[in-house]
C-alpha cells in the first residue's frame, strides 16, 4: 500500500500517467511538423469510417496541419466536406441524412469484377462478349452473387453475366455519354448545401478529386496492364472557376459505369493549371483495371508535405494476399512504397475489423452500421496515437 493506494490502482495511476506523456510528447512533436497530406479512398457507405477517424484527428489537433486532402468518390466527398464544413456537421449530415436513397454508392471492386473478365477478352483479342468461361475461371463474390440471384429470378447463369458483360464491354469502347441505372438527386442536393468552390477558395486547404476520362477506356486498359499506366485525373477543385464544376468533379469521382450516368464536365474546366475547352465525359476515378486510383495518394506525393496520412476502408486482410503456397504474405501494390514516399513519412490507417462486402457494407446505410462506421474509424485512430504510432511518425 501506498498513502492508501493498493498495487492495482498504482498500475492503473501508472498507466494513465504513461498514457499522458505519450499525448504531451506527440503533440510537442506535431508541433514541430510541418504539413500533413490526408488520402481518402472510396468505398461507398464505408466512407463513414473516414468520418471516424477524421474526428479523431480534430480531437488530437492533427488536422490543424493538414495542407492537402485527397479522395476518390466517396473519399471526394468526405474532403470536399472537410475542407467546407466542421467535422461536427459532417457527422452529423452521415448520422442522419446519408442513406441508400441519397447515393447508392458501390467501391470500385464490385463492377470491378465483371469489368476484369471484360478486359480479359479484350487483352486476349476475342472480345468475346457471352463470358461463359467466367464461369470456371473467375471465382470472385460478385459472380458468386450474380449466380445465386439468377437462380432467384429464373434466368440462366450465363444468360445473365452475358448480359452484363455485354454491357460493360460497350461501355468500355464507347466516349459518349452512358445512362446509369440509378439517379443522384439526394447527393446533388447535398452537394449544392455542404460544398462549394467559394467554401473551398475562402479554406487553408488543398482538395483534389479523381476521376477518369471515359476516352479510350480499351486502350488505356491495355496500357495498364502491360504498363501501369495512370490513367486517372486528379483534380484540384481549389483552381476551378465556378461551383458548377467543383459539383460536376465530384459527381464524377462517383460514377460508377452501368450504376450512374457517366457525368460531363463542362468546358473551362481547370487541370494543372491549363483550361480544357472542351466538355468530356468522366467516370469513377477508382478502376484500377483501367488505371484508376481508388486510394488517390500521387496528388499528395507532388505535393509539399512532409506526413501523409492514408485512410483505407479495407482491412489487413484485404489489404495483402497469399501466395499459391500460402505461407508467405505478399504486398499489393496499392500500398506506397519507401521509393514512391522519397522521405516522405507515412501513416496508414487500417481498419481493424472488415466492413463488409458489397452488400453488408458498400451499400449498407442502415443508421447502425453508418454509427458503427463512424465510431470504429474514431476508435481505431485514436488507439494509434494512445499507442505511440503518431508520435514515431511526427518526431
Amino acid at each position: 500500500m501506498m498513502n492508501g493506494l493498493n498495487i492495482y490502482q498504482i498500475k492503473k495511476l501508472f498507466r494513465k500517467i504513461v498514457l499522458a506523456a505519450v499525448l504531451i510528447c506527440s503533440l510537442t512533436s506535431l508541433l514541430s511538423a510541418q504539413n500533413v497530406g490526408l488520402v481518402l479512398s472510396g468505398g461507398g457507405a464505408k466512407g463513414a469510417y473516414e468520418v471516424g477517424v477524421w474526428k479523431a484527428l480534430t480531437d488530437v489537433g492533427i488536422t490543424d496541419r493538414i495542407s492537402v486532402i485527397s479522395g476518390t468518390s466517396v473519399g471526394a466527398l468526405n474532403a470536399g466536406l472537410f475542407v467546407c464544413t466542421p467535422v461536427k456537421e459532417a457527422e452529423k449530415l452521415w448520422r442522419n441524412e446519408v442513406g441508400i436513397d441519397t447515393f447508392l454508392m458501390p467501391d470500385t471492386d464490385t463492377v470491378e469484377a465483371l469489368l476484369e473478365v471484360v478486359i480479359k477478352d479484350i487483352l486476349s483479342g476475342a472480345a468475346r462478349a457471352n463470358l461463359r468461361y467466367a464461369n470456371e475461371e473467375d471465382n470472385s463474390e460478385l459472380l458468386k452473387k450474380v449466380k445465386k440471384t439468377a437462380s432467384v429470378v429464373g434466368n440462366s447463369t450465363s444468360n445473365l453475366v452475358k448480359s452484363l458483360g455485354k454491357e460493360l464491354l460497350e461501355y468500355s469502347q464507347a466516349d459518349k455519354h452512358n445512362e446509369g441505372l440509378f439517379k443522384r438527386d439526394s447527393l446533388e442536393e447535398i452537394l449544392d448545401r455542404y460544398i462549394t468552390l467559394e467554401k473551398i477558395k475562402a479554406s487553408p486547404y488543398k482538395v483534389y478529386a479523381t476521376t477518369i476520362r471515359k476516352r479510350m477506356l480499351k486502350r488505356k486498359a491495355l496500357a495498364n496492364a502491360f504498363l501501369d499506366y495512370d490513367s486517372s485525373h486528379s483534380l484540384l477543385l481549389n483552381e476551378q472557376r465556378s461551383s458548377l464544376i467543383v459539383k460536376q468533379i465530384m459527381l464524377a469521382s462517383s460514377a460508377l459505369p452501368l450504376v450512374y450516368s457517366s457525368q460531363p464536365i463542362s468546358a473551362g474546366l481547370v487541370e494543372n493549371g491549363k483550361v480544357i475547352r472542351e466538355q468530356f465525359e468522366y467516370i469513377d476515378g477508382g478502376f484500377t483495371e483501367i488505371g484508376g486510383q481508388n486510394t488517390p495518394y500521387k496528388p499528395i506525393l507532388r505535393e509539399n508535405v512532409d506526413i501523409i496520412v492514408v485512410v483505407y476502408l479495407k482491412s489487413e486482410e484485404e489489404l495483402f494476399t497469399m501466395t499459391d503456397h500460402k505461407s508467405e504474405i505478399k504486398e499489393k501494390p496499392v500500398l506506397i512504397s519507401k521509393e514512391m514516399l522519397n522521405g516522405k513519412k507515412l501513416i496508414e490507417i487500417i481498419p481493424s475489423k472488415n466492413l463488409g462486402n458489397l452488400l453488408s457494407g458498400t451499400v449498407n446505410f442502415s443508421p447502425d452500421k453508418i454509427n458503427a462506421l463512424i465510431n470504429l474509424g474514431y476508435n481505431d485512430t485514436m488507439k494509434m496515437f494512445l499507442d505511440g504510432q503518431f508520435s514515431d511518425i511526427f518526431m
